[in-house]
């Protein structure tokens, strides 16, 4: 499954792997600190209808939301895909695009569920940080 989702995702290890090395380069510290979902960008709605319909098929669950005037699908893998430092995730993100933002396709962000340390995570780490977006209990972390 692993060499399905890459050639689907792209090289999702590469991506976190530079991540987590970016992370630590500035002095965050996600270490142990659960994954929540990774997410992937695509560049129209013909390649997020694809993608989507050939990653349900890897999936134990599926739902497709509206969020901000658009489908964003959530996509929970049959098995977690393992990545570097013992992180692991289970969950994909697919925004369908909007015409007014273009983006290229591809992996653009992880999401790190911290709960009730959220505050104290962005409060430690605030002079570092780009693209917060906060959820909740959970942060996304765009470098």
């Amino acid at each position: 499954m692993k060499t399905q989702v890459r050639s689907l995702i792209g090289d999702y290890e590469l991506f976190f792997s530079d991540l987590l090395s970016r992370m630590k380069k500035i002095g965050i510290n996600v270490t142990g600190m659960p994954m929540s979902h990774l997410l992937y960008r695509a560049e129209d709605i013909k390649e997020y209808k694809e993608l989507r319909d050939r990653l349900k098929k890897l999936c134990s669950r599926f739902v497709e939301t509206q969020f901000n005037d658009r489908a964003v699908s959530i996509l929970i893998l049959r098995e977690a895909l393992l990545l570097e430092d013992g992180f692991s995730v289970s969950m994909i993100e697919l925004p369908a695009p909007r015409p007014i933002h273009m983006y290229p396709s591809g992996l653009e962000s992880i999401g790190i569920t911290l709960g009730k340390n959220l505050s104290t995570f962005t409060n430690q780490y605030k002079n570092v940080l780009t693209g917060i977006k906060r959820k909740q209990s959970s942060f996304t972390i765009i470098l």
